[in-house]
């Protein structure tokens, strides 16, 4: 089972590289990320694809 932003799966190193695979492929066509959806500001160290890709539901 993942969490938001869990690190703890055995493959999660490969889950996070898709991830991160299928963001750029997605903004290189376009796609912008919808801030609108974000229920909290963002920390120093976070993006808006960062918080909006990182929850499981979303996996």
């Amino acid at each position: 089972q993942l969490k938001a932003h869990d690190h703890s799966h055995p493959q999660s190193t490969e889950i996070y590289a898709k991830i991160d695979r299928l963001k750029s492929k997605a903004t290189e066509n376009g796609f912008i990320f919808d801030s609108s959806w974000m229920t909290r500001s963002l920390n120093e160290n976070e993006t808006i694809e960062s918080v909006l890709c990182g929850h499981s539901e979303l996996l």
